[in-house]
């Protein structure tokens, strides 16, 4: 029986990050970190992380989120691009199907067959 391979983060291939210049990967912050950091544009995991907490890592970004939640007021239930949900850290859409990579109409039409999410 052939192994089920890892999900792979999904890449906005026609975006580069406003603050580093690297490459985006699909993920969302609740609204309000998102709009405290004074963040627009597609920005990559590892400058939100650093705007956040200077020298935190991408990795460790969902849990410095649930460790601030009160300097950001969350709550149970946050905004997250517009969907209330029950989550206080970093959502990474995953590949499941869609390929490695989405434009950002793709992204932004809502077009998500195909992904999956990891929760951090």
């Amino acid at each position: 029986m052939a192994e089920k391979a890892a999900c792979t983060a999904i890449l906005v291939s026609d975006a580069a990050c406003k603050r580093c210049g690297g490459p985006v990967e699909l993920f969302l912050v609740p609204d309000k970190v998102w709009k405290a950091l004074g963040l627009d544009g597609w920005v990559c995991p590892s400058c939100v992380a650093s705007a956040l907490k200077p020298g935190l890592g991408a990795r460790d970004l969902g849990q410095e989120i649930r460790a601030q939640r009160k300097r950001f007021e969350l709550k149970r239930f946050n905004w997250y691009c517009g969907a209330h949900l029950e989550h206080t850290g970093v959502i990474i859409a995953r590949d499941a199907g869609v390929g490695p990579a989405m434009t950002r109409a793709q992204v932004m039409g809502g077009n998500d067959n195909g992904m999956a999410v990891e929760v951090r």
